[in-house]
């Protein structure tokens, strides 16, 4: 009986380790080098402000922006990249937001 408990237990966690392995891939923000970054379309320096912007593809590549439009613009020039979340700063605040949940005035 207890053999079998052991069993079980091992298995059980085993079976716990595995669909944690499994979970959805984060894709996070990196941060600013506003010494080394600058912008992928418009070759101008990104500073760590409000109007930074940033792309992270499904490969885990951060491509960086040093506004908005430059984003869209390189969003339109390169359809064929898989996109799996893009970020904009908050004007105040200077976080990080995902930009299908940011509000642009």
């Amino acid at each position: 009986m207890k053999s079998q408990l052991v069993k079980l237990f091992t298995l059980a966690l085993l079976l716990l380790i595995m669909i944690t392995g499994c979970g959805e891939k984060a894709h996070t923000p990196v941060a600013i080098n506003e010494d080394t970054d600058k912008c992928e379309i418009c070759h101008m320096a990104v500073k760590d402000d409000q109007f930074a912007s940033e792309i992270i593809l499904e490969n885990g590549k951060a491509i960086v922006f040093d506004d908005l439009g430059c984003m869209y613009k390189w969003i339109k020039e390169n359809e064929d990249k898989e996109i799996a979340k893009q970020y904009v700063k908050d004007y105040h605040s200077k976080d990080w937001l995902e930009a299908d949940k940011a509000f642009f005035v």
